[in-house]
Formats: C-alpha cells, sequence, structure tokens
C-alpha cells in the first residue's frame, strides 16, 4: 500500500467507457471542472476512440491530462495493460471508474497498483443485467470484490445495491446527480422565448436508444396532433435508432411534426423554447437531462423508473407516470398542455427541488471528501458528508 507522505494535490485519474455526450461523461467533466486544483489534479481515461460527437473539447479547454484508448473489445488486455502503465508513472492515488468497460479494467489495474477504486453506480443494478453475461459477471464481482468504496446516484439506487448485490453498507455512499446550473437557471420561467414553431413544444434530450423509449413518445404523438395540430416534438440527441424513429414517424403521418436535431451544445437554449420535456425512459439511474429541465423551469413528464420518483415529486414539481404505457403517457401530455397555469407551477417548484437538492457546491464537496478519504486509505464511512440532506 502506497501512502501519501506530501500532502496535496491527490492525483485522481477519471476513467470512462468512452467520451460520448451522455449523463455519466457529463458528471466527470463537472467533477474536472470544479474540484478544488490545489487539492486535487484530474487526468481524464477515456477507453474508446473519440468520437466526433463528444466532450473531448471541454477537457482540452481544461488543460487536463488525457489517455484517450481504442478498446477493441470487452476488457481488451492491451487497454488494461495501457492504463495500468499510465496509473503507475503518473503516480495516482484513486481511481474513479463510469460505467462497465471502464469500471472493471480501472477495478483490475486498481488491485493490481493498490491503488484505492471509486466507482460511481450510474444505473440500478439491475440494468446490468441487460448486458452479455460476462460483462455483468464481472462488473458484479468486481464491484463487490475488487472496489474500494461506490456511489449510488440517489438514496434508492444506493440501498437497491445492498440489497441486490451484497455490498456492504459501509462501502457505498449515496451522492445525487448535479448540473452546472447557472445556464439553466438563467432559462425564464413561464411561457417559452420566441421560437421557429408555431405551436407548443415537447421536448426530449437523450441518446436515442431503447432505453430512452422514444419511440413510445411518437406512438403518442399522433394522439397529441388531433388536439394540438400544431405540436412540435424535438429529438435531441443521436443514437444507433435514429434511421428506425425517422421511418416510425413518417409511418405514423407526423415526420412533418418531429424534428431531429443531433447532438446540441446549446441545451438551455433549447429548454427555453421547450413546453414540457419528456423523457419516456425504460430504465434511468438519475437522468441529468431531466435535472437540467427542471432547472430550467420546464414542466417535466418521467417514468417511474431508477431514481426518477426522487428526483421528481408527481404532481408537485413534475409527473410521473407508468414505464412503457404508452396510454398514460399521452393522458399526462395532454393534461399538461391544456394548462398552462399547471405548467408554471410545476416548472416553478421544480427549479426550487434541484437547487435545494443537486446543489453542484454540495455535490463537489461530498466527492472531495470520499476522494480525501480514499487518497488517505481511510474508510469513506468516516466520511461526513458537508450539507447532506435527509429525504
Amino acid at each position: 500500500m502506497r501512502i501519501r507522505m506530501n500532502q496535496l494535490p491527490l492525483r485522481i485519474l477519471q476513467l470512462v467507457s468512452s467520451m460520448t455526450i451522455g449523463g455519466a461523461e457529463q458528471i466527470v467533466l463537472s467533477l474536472a471542472e470544479r474540484t478544488d486544483p490545489r487539492r486535487f489534479e484530474m487526468h481524464i481515461g477515456s477507453l474508446s476512440v473519440i468520437s466526433q460527437n463528444s466532450l473531448q473539447p471541454e477537457f482540452e479547454r481544461l488543460c487536463l491530462p488525457l489517455l484517450s484508448l481504442n478498446a477493441r473489445r470487452f476488457y481488451d488486455p492491451a487497454v488494461v495493460q495501457a492504463v495500468y502503465h499510465y496509473a503507475r508513472q503518473q503516480r495516482i492515488d484513486v481511481i474513479h471508474t463510469h460505467l462497465t468497460d471502464a469500471d472493471v479494467v480501472g477495478r483490475f489495474v486498481g488491485r493490481a497498483l493498490r491503488i484505492p477504486v471509486l466507482s460511481t453506480m450510474h444505473n440500478m443494478p439491475h440494468n446490468y443485467a441487460r448486458q452479455r453475461r460476462d460483462r455483468y459477471w464481472l462488473e458484479r464481482f468486481t464491484a463487490r470484490y475488487l472496489t474500494t468504496h461506490l456511489v449510488g446516484v440517489s438514496p434508492k439506487i444506493r440501498e437497491l445495491y445492498i440489497s441486490q448485490w451484497r455490498i456492504p453498507h459501509g462501502r457505498i455512499s449515496a451522492i445525487y446527480n448535479s448540473v452546472r446550473m447557472e445556464p439553466f437557471l438563467a432559462v425564464p420561467a413561464g411561457v417559452p422565448l420566441a421560437r421557429p414553431y408555431p405551436g407548443p413544444v415537447i421536448t426530449n434530450v437523450a441518446r436515442l436508444n431503447p432505453q430512452k423509449a422514444q419511440r413510445l413518445l411518437l406512438e403518442a404523438a399522433p394522439a397529441i396532433l388531433q388536439r394540438y395540430p400544431q405540436a412540435t416534438f424535438l429529438l435531441v440527441g443521436k443514437g444507433h435508432l435514429e434511421n428506425e424513429l425517422r421511418q416510425q414517424a413518417q409511418a405514423l403521418g407526423i415526420g412533418q411534426h418531429v424534428v431531429f436535431t443531433g447532438v446540441r451544445h446549446d441545451i438551455p437554449n433549447i429548454l427555453a423554447q421547450t413546453d414540457i420535456f419528456v423523457l419516456p425512459s425504460r430504465w434511468e439511474g438519475l437522468p441529468l437531462s431531466a435535472i437540467e429541465a427542471m432547472a430550467a423551469a420546464r414542466a417535466v413528464l418521467v417514468t417511474d423508473v431508477g431514481g426518477n420518483s426522487e428526483l421528481v415529486e408527481s404532481g408537485r414539481s413534475g409527473i410521473v407516470i407508468p414505464a412503457a404505457d404508452v396510454g398514460a403517457l399521452t393522458d399526462a401530455l395532454l393534461a399538461l398542455l391544456a394548462d398552462e397555469t399547471l405548467r408554471l407551477a410545476l416548472g416553478t417548484a421544480a427549479r426550487q427541488r434541484v437547487q435545494l437538492l443537486f446543489n453542484p457546491e454540495r455535490f463537489i464537496q461530498q466527492y472531495e471528501a470520499v476522494y480525501t478519504q480514499l487518497g488517505l486509505h481511510l474508510p469513506v464511512s468516516q466520511v461526513q458528508m458537508p450539507g447532506e440532506v435527509a429525504l
């Protein structure tokens, strides 16, 4: 075990499976931007080739050490070796992993070098079972036996890892995800700003994949358009289902009402034009896109999966509906579209809620406390989380 004799800064390797724009990657960016550079020296590692739609420019702007690899398959030995050599040469003090590929690689490297490993679990435990059996088994095994400490992105998710994966209580904390609030708090509440769409705008910001269930939103769209024929549906993001979703929209006869924007870097501007934000996911951890929409004081509609019911108090700061229920989705959208006063009230309450629970300063303080304890090889269970909010 290597104990740091000098005090600071601790060297933290943030290891991610890829830099594609997504919730986990945004969390890494927030940590890289906001942790105290006098106390923590951040290094960024990506296991996959950096694609066009990535956060690489944001990390380059921060002038942080960046390790970019080219993993050809799950648990690529060459990638494991490269991370091992990098962590040893840079004298990394803590490896912080995000998502399955990075989790498994980082945990084996940490064990080999006797470096503490922290893993943020961005999804529900049973969601990992949707992966190939070998991936699921390695994720679960290394979480239980090779990880120094884990973080669930909500108290509910922490409890599920304790009960389903038998993670000891003292080896897993709960830290709510957070976002850079300032750009979203600047969005005026109430009636959206001037926009290039003639009627109400319903927005989804997410990867276009089965998890996010944009197909369900398109199934609900014809009934919405019968009542609101000038409505527009914005699908913001990229993903392998884009062509299928475009075909579905055409087959339903609603193609002219569905706008595929691709990846956008001006999400506050998108939300300023939005009446209702909808995320009809089949499974989730704690979605950053919904937190952003709430910070922008939009009426938010989510499904009852993952940490969504902790994020949104249904009827007070948004609407929560059952997953995979197109009827419930349609009814909720129609109710929100019919009542501007309700949308304003929900949006205002949503903004207040995220400012209270998902405060970025608290988020950073909590992770800094964990890093410090791990860097000193002390049990994280001794950490007193600053400003912790009881739910």
